[in-house]
């Protein structure tokens, strides 16, 4: 049968892991991982695809209380903190990989109202 796995996370500080069998539309959650940190609301998950083509997680962006935490999940530390007002605002993460590591990204809209 064809197998499609992936990811997802959420305010729960949570990512799961999810096969869904394309041929049934059985869908299955295979393994649960809480990264620490105090990181509750989980909003970006950037993969790297190992050479035996098989996608892992590796780097988190979430909030904790008011800051935006970029979160190495194989090193299980944190890359970096910025207070931003919270989970509410507008915001997005790009995370690329090169040659030189990994580079990333982050943009939050900020209104003083």
């Amino acid at each position: 049968s064809n197998c499609l796995f992936f990811f997802s996370s959420g305010s729960d500080g949570a990512i799961v892991r999810h096969r869904l069998d394309s041929d049934t539309g059985e869908w299955l959650q295979l393994s649960t991982l809480r990264p620490g940190g105090g990181l509750k609301h989980l909003t970006h998950l950037a993969t790297v695809q190992r050479k035996d083509a098989v996608c892992v997680p590796c780097v988190l962006g979430a909030f904790h209380a008011a800051d935006f935490v970029v979160w190495d999940l194989r090193g299980g530390l944190e890359l970096w903190r910025h207070r931003c007002g919270g989970a509410k605002r507008p915001n997005d993460l790009r995370v690329s990989h090169g040659d030189r590591g990994l580079g990333f990204s982050f943009t939050f809209l900020y209104s003083s109202g």
